[in-house]
């Protein structure tokens, strides 16, 4: 055990934030933490970390446990350089090799006592094979290459923008490899190949993990339980993101059937009292059930989830198939040349995820594609919003319409869920992939598309997914639906079987046959649940 909370309440002015929390984290545990912004996870975490002292219950952990913490908007701190940063982590291995160093030079001396010497040589050389000392010039090279500062070694640290600053922190987490490093949005400032490499990482990290996210694919490859807080109360579900959502799904429903059937019975209870409390011949039996109704341990209703919002669209004229189009272009962002030669189209009713590394310039190609440069031509009836990244020319009276979106976002299940093609911006060139984002990642995986020539057609890619390829994700989309439907299905059945138990307690013969369905009922929802994580 790393870390306990027992029965944690903790207020910043009196009403609690957090309220009655239990869980424990294990070694090597890996656990996703959620809830709505202000539900209380920082005060969680600050409390694991000592930070706070809870006004009710316990915080216990591990002694000489070693913890790492990214905050959301926590940078690195030090000074120097990128490079310089990381090797502070490793100040101990640097001074034995330097001190092996040494010693070798004195072992090669005249008139050396080599029997003191080669004692200290073969007790420096155990203490550095232990360590793996040799290879953290390596280890800082793969960190710092794979989350982008391959090219900025010599970087002053006091240079780096706020962003930057907290890459770089989390550089230095991963290479002190802490038994708990607790992650609170790590993929914020990451883009798409970044982010693949650190969750590559992570799953190979042998400490525990407790990470706050709302990239849902980062949880599901990395998280075996997750942990949500909600109205000041800590929840622990088995298994990833998607499998949460399905089973937070269940309980909800199972609340609600318990505070419907324990409603019905206090009416029940509450009628029987009207009717009879005031016959001498039925008092006795009206104060029993009055003193059940005060016993009862009221169940609390269970909130439900807000339905999700739903819109009406509609516009004055239909505009024209081509929203955008464009003559050859380059692009150049502060001299440097970002896109050459280049020429896009937009399809009215697309929607088009625009994704590339940080840099690249995805941000000015929207810019640019709104600037109404002469070489940018615009569908006839077309109107056009932009939303960027500080809300700044956001206009609170205007409404989103129905037409077309190109969209530049890190979040990698809102590109899943909204985009049908993706605009690749990489190594000075444009690539149209006509799909879903999970094709496109899967395309990447085994295709290196070239980047989009000035002949090139901007709705075909080549290497692009094949007919048996969609079939099978087709089929993949069946299952998956099939499966859930299944497990509901369970669900219903496994209730419906419960409430039968309770009536049938007196015969052995039924209830051994009702708890004999319920197992094989047990056992068929594991093989589903463990065929859907392999699906989604």
């Amino acid at each position: 055990m790393l870390v306990s909370f027992d029965h944690v309440t903790f207020g910043y002015t009196g009403d609690p934030v957090v309220e009655d929390v239990s869980f424990e984290l294990s070694e090597g545990e890996r656990v996703g933490f959620l809830g709505g912004n202000g539900e209380g996870k920082t005060t969680v975490l600050r409390l694991l970390l000592g930070l706070l002292t809870p006004d009710v219950g316990t915080v216990t952990r591990k002694a000489r446990c070693t913890v790492g913490y990214l905050e959301q908007s926590g940078g690195f701190a030090g000074m120097g350089t990128v490079y310089s940063a990381m090797e502070e982590v490793f100040a101990e291995d640097i001074r034995l090799l330097s001190r092996l160093e040494e010693t070798q030079r004195e072992m090669s001396a005249p008139n050396a006592d080599l029997r003191v010497l080669s004692a200290r040589a073969e007790s420096l050389n155990k203490q550095i094979a232990a360590r793996d000392s040799y290879n953290f010039r390596v280890r800082i090279n793969t960190v710092l290459g794979g989350m982008g500062f391959g090219d900025f070694y010599d970087r002053p640290i006091q240079t780096m923008s706020g962003g930057e600053k907290t890459k770089l922190k989390l550089c230095r987490l991963l290479l002190e490899s802490p038994e708990l490093l607790v992650l609170d949005e790590p993929t914020n400032h990451l883009d798409v190949k970044t982010l693949f490499w650190l969750e590559d990482y992570l799953s190979s990290f042998r400490g525990a993990l407790l990470v706050v996210s709302h990239d849902r694919y980062f949880l599901d490859r990395l998280t075996s339980r997750t942990l949500e807080l909600e109205h000041g109360k800590l929840v622990s579900y088995k298994g990833g993101y998607s499998r949460y959502k399905i089973l937070k799904a269940e309980r909800v429903k199972e609340l609600e059937r318990e505070y419907e059937r324990q409603q019905e019975e206090i009416a029940k209870l509450q009628t029987y009292v009207d009717k009879n409390i005031v016959r001498a011949t039925t008092a006795k039996s009206a104060l029993s059930r009055v003193n059940k109704l005060e016993r009862m341990e009221l169940i609390e209703k269970p909130v439900l989830p807000p339905p999700p919002p739903r819109f009406v669209f509609s516009y004055d004229e239909k505009p024209y198939e081509k929203v955008i189009e464009t003559d050859n272009f380059d692009l150049f962002a502060g001299g440097k040349l970002l896109l050459k030669n280049t020429k896009f189209t937009l399809m009215r009713g697309r929607k088009c995820a625009l994704v590339g590394d940080n840099g690249t310039g995805k941000t000015t190609l929207l810019k640019f594609l709104l600037s109404k440069d002469p070489r940018v031509h615009y569908g006839k009836f077309a109107r056009f919003a932009y939303y960027d990244q500080e809300n700044a020319d956001l206009d609170p009276e205007e409404r989103v319409l129905d037409g077309t979106v190109l969209f530049v976002s890190h979040d990698r299940r809102f590109i899943e869920s909204v985009a049908d093609c993706v605009l690749l911006l990489e190594d000075g060139g444009l690539t149209f992939f006509d799909g879903s984002y999970s094709d496109f990642l899967q395309t990447r995986k085994t295709v290196s598309p070239p980047p989009m020539s000035e002949n090139q057609a901007p709705h075909k890619s080549e290497g692009f997914r094949s007919r048996e390829e969609r079939s099978r994700e087709a089929q993949r989309r069946v299952r998956t639906k099939e499966i859930e439907a299944r497990l509901e299905s369970i669900e219903q059945e496994e209730a419906e079987l419960n409430e039968q138990l309770i009536s049938c307690a007196a015969d052995y013969k039924k209830v051994m046959e009702i708890t004999a369905r319920l197992n094989a009922l047990h056992d068929e929802s594991d093989l589903l649940y463990a065929e859907y994580e392999t699906l989604i």
